[in-house]
């Protein structure tokens, strides 16, 4: 039991732990190779909706890691994007872009498109603003969104992002930073790719 449990815990602090910079992590190749000028999908799953938006971007892997230099290289969203609801169906979205008064100037932002509930707009009725589906079931009490009818823990989103055509190929870290409304917090997350040249 002791020697599995120290297995488990070498696994899991392998590669990261609580505390950890994500700037000074030791590089993890994904095998992801992006051509520049293409059209490139992404995903990522929410847990607790804090509303807000996001934005994607890139910093080469050489450079360090700032919130300056993935500033330089904001990705722009290629069209909407779509949501994988906990049954595995998907609903696609009339995505809301944001490019008025964001940093870095210009660059666009994707607004969030599940609406708080109740709980933080008692005022309202019910929804902070109209989901982009038909809801039948209740807001939760938590007050975390609703968008399938259940709590979120399987709530999938699909972007669809236009990798720019002047950057050099070559290795780089993808960022993907996510700026809360309803908290003061901003949550970000990163991987490693590989930008490639188009096939000619």
């Amino acid at each position: 039991m002791t020697v599995l449990l120290l297995l488990l815990l070498s696994l899991l602090y392998r590669y990261a732990k609580l505390g950890d910079k994500g700037s000074e992590l030791p590089r993890m190749p994904t095998g992801v190779v992006w051509e520049t000028g293409s059209v490139v999908e992404t995903i990522w799953s929410i847990r607790a909706n804090h509303g807000g938006g996001w934005q994607y971007r890139l910093c080469p892997a050489n450079a360090t890691l700032t919130e300056e230099c993935f500033q330089q290289n904001p990705i722009p969203f290629a069209g909407d994007s779509s949501l994988e609801l906990a049954d595995g169906s998907r609903l696609p979205l009339k995505s809301t872009f944001v490019s008025d008064g964001t940093l870095p100037l210009g660059s666009t932002w994707q607004m969030n498109p599940l609406p708080n509930t109740r709980q933080w707009f008692p005022d309202r009725l019910g929804y902070q603003f109209p989901p982009p589906c038909n809801e039948t079931a209740p807001p939760e009490p938590l007050g975390h969104g609703i968008c399938s009818g259940e709590w979120m823990t399987n709530i999938t989103f699909y972007d669809q992002l236009l990798i720019p055509e002047h950057l050099e190929p070559g290795e780089y870290v993808l960022g993907f930073r996510h700026d809360c409304e309803s908290s003061a917090q901003v949550w970000q997350s990163c991987a490693d790719i590989t930008l490639a040249a188009p096939k000619q």
